[in-house]
């Protein structure tokens, strides 16, 4: 049993953190923000390292990695230095040595982890670097917030009884039936500390600290950073949500109460659920992602193609998803008005296929709408389906071959047809499926994506792109990732 560990982040929020690793949507500065629903993403597992600059030598005794989807033979390495040369070598004033991240019997009924090397003596450095191993992940490691700073740890620990463990808002409230009901809510963890035997010092240097920082700031607990079986269930990230007077009962000797609750729940998922899903949202300045020459396994003539993909947007304006529309073989146009547009021409320039205000009139409504398209010439057959209900379901016209998505494929942007919203799920094939007779392959009944499986294979093949969360820098298909235009950016998946 170790003290309470209290502290913030105060030297890697005010360093320069460097990825070495990381997709250009999820930049390793997301583990500078306080929600952590902006993350940092790994390009694939080798070579995964931060580097924390802090600009000049200060003081840290803990450094604390929170929301990773480590698996459980992931391990990690802290070394840190005056010097960055240092880091890579053996001669680093402290190096950590590789060991385990997280310990598995913590954790069994979490979906993300948190890491913490916490020191009982300080270290003065300017330099620390992070390395994450985790081999065995089957996706790029991800991480929420990143805390690095000099944790205060009272002489005397906290009193007991301590107040502690999830929370619930759920409100209750009883029919006239008699039927109880509850408005639910994700729990969350919420602790009350009680230090009542602090020294002047520890007074002014930290417990009035605390009080100065308000409830603005955001803060890590860590009620027993010995333990090695239940430690991340005692780590509580989040606000101070009341913060009492200082009371000074006798000389020399003061109490402090604060209550801490925790900022985000998503570590608390079912394990049998994927982790938490998330989505592209554009702004409609200079925003769109491009494919010169069009993604890696479109051949000059198609035999078909199915496109799905969700979104939402609320914006008065033109939507492009595919093409543009002056010369692209293939376009879908979000109109105005709330219609959709679907043109598809051949190899020769000559359209295929044309549909113009086509579908419900509520595309740019605000909520979440779903499109999915499959054309084929073997297979004969047009059809596209708008949120579940079925607009096209005909035979191919002609015995014209469909041309490829190239010279240049544009996604969400079509010239001045810049899309203004949040788009996800979006899987891209040279193969027509017959998506009305298997829609729930794609869409589940109540409306939300369908389960298309890590790399989108789901329907039968790995797609040429598959994007779950929309990033475009973040392909799961085979045609290689996108060029993105302007600063779209990473948010969880709307739910509405």
């Amino acid at each position: 049993m170790s003290n309470v560990i209290i502290g913030r982040a105060e030297f890697s929020d005010e360093s320069t953190i460097t990825a070495n690793n990381e997709r250009s949507a999820f930049p390793g500065t997301n583990l500078q923000k306080q929600q952590v629903s902006r993350i940092w993403k790994s390009n694939g597992l080798s070579n995964v390292y931060f580097t924390v600059d802090r600009g000049f030598a200060a003081a840290w005794t803990t450094v604390a990695l929170m929301y990773v989807n480590a698996t459980s033979t992931a391990t990690w390495r802290i070394r840190a230095d005056d010097v960055e040369g240092n880091l890579s070598g053996g001669s680093a004033t402290y190096d950590s040595g590789e060991v385990t991240f997280w310990a598995e019997s913590d954790m069994e009924s979490w979906a993300l982890r948190h890491g913490l090397l916490h020191l009982t003596s300080a270290q003065t450095t300017r330099f620390i670097r992070i390395d994450l191993y985790d081999t065995d992940n089957a996706s790029d490691l991800t991480a929420g917030r990143l805390l690095v700073g000099n944790f205060w740890q009272p002489t005397i620990n906290m009193e007991y009884p301590l107040q502690y463990g999830p929370e619930d808002d759920a409100r209750l409230e009883r029919s006239q039936g008699g039927a109880l009901f509850a408005d639910q809510r994700d729990a969350y963890n919420k602790a009350t500390i009680r230090l009542n035997f602090l020294d002047e010092d520890e007074m002014l240097n930290n417990a009035f600290d605390l009080r100065r920082h308000g409830k603005a700031d955001d803060l890590l607990v860590v009620l027993n950073p010995a333990s090695t079986i239940h430690l991340a269930k005692q780590m509580v990230y989040g606000l101070v949500t009341r913060n009492q007077p200082i009371v000074h009962p006798a000389f020399n000797v003061y109490s402090h109460v604060i209550t801490i609750a925790e900022m985000a729940t998503i570590a608390r998922l079912d394990p049998t659920q994927p982790p938490p899903e998330y989505a592209t949202e554009w702004d409609g300045t200079n925003d769109g992602a491009s494919y010169s020459g069009g993604p890696t396994g479109l051949s000059a003539t198609e035999d078909g193609i199915t496109f799905s993909f969700f979104y939402k947007t609320n914006a008065v304006a033109f939507h492009g998803i595919v093409g543009t529309p002056s010369s692209s073989n293939l376009y879908i146009v979000i109109r105005n008005n709330g219609f959709s547009n679907f043109i598809v021409k051949d190899s020769a320039g000559g359209i295929i296929l044309s549909y113009v205000n086509v579908g419900p009139s509520n595309l740019d409504d605000g909520n979440i709408h779903h499109i999915i398209m499959s054309f084929g010439r073997t297979a004969n057959r047009v059809q596209l389906v708008i949120d579940g209900t079925t607009y096209v379901n005909t035979t191919y016209p002609t015995a014209n071959d469909i041309a490829a998505l190239g010279g240049d494929m544009d996604i969400a942007i079509l010239g001045g047809f810049e899309f203004d919203g949040v788009w996800w799920e979006w899987w891209f094939d040279n193969t027509s499926y017959d998506v009305v007779t298997n829609l729930t392959v794609w869409r589940n009944p109540d409306g939300t994506p369908a389960d298309l499986g890590a790399d989108g294979s789901a329907p039968g093949a790995q797609p040429i792109i598959y994007y779950p969360d929309g990033n475009p820098a973040d392909n799961k298909g085979t045609g290689g990732n996108a060029t993105i235009s302007g600063a779209p950016t990473q948010i969880l998946r709307p739910t509405s």
